[in-house]
């Protein structure tokens, strides 16, 4: 039986190698919050500098410039609190890899209670869409 669990445990370390993809796609989504973050800020000036805007307007837009960033930092955290998982300090005594010194200094769980305290702090700001007004004035 120790045998069994022990082969099972080493498949399912092996395994780990599968969510490699699993981090290349949320570096991707990164990149794609990044893209849409800089054309909807680059409208975001060409309005203020040639149009006319609402101050409600401009306070949604800042806010869902807000909602980006906020998505974006919580992608990153979710990828690097992975690949600090997958890369294992047993895999750098194996090599002549040198193991790098972020890594010994990445609190994952202090990341992810930091950001889950800033999204819970910000303002709901989901009623001011659509034209809907603020109980709040």
């Amino acid at each position: 039986m120790e045998k069994l669990l022990s082969s099972v445990g080493a498949m399912l370390y092996g395994m780990r190698v599968i969510m490699l993809f699993f981090y290349v796609g949320l570096v991707g989504i990164i990149f794609g919050i990044l893209g849409k973050f800089l054309l909807e800020t680059y409208k975001l000036m060409n309005t203020l500098l040639f149009d006319d805007l609402a101050k409600i307007d401009l306070i949604i837009k800042v806010l869902e410039l807000v909602d980006m960033t906020m998505v974006a930092q919580l992608v990153w955290v979710v990828a690097l609190a992975g690949v600090s998982l997958f890369v294992t300090t047993g895999h750098f005594d194996k090599t002549d890899m040198k193991k790098p010194d972020w890594l010994d200094h990445v609190n994952t769980y202090n990341l992810k209670l930091t950001f889950m305290m800033r999204v819970s702090s910000t303002p709901d700001h989901e009623r001011h869409y659509e034209g809907v007004e603020s109980p709040r004035g």
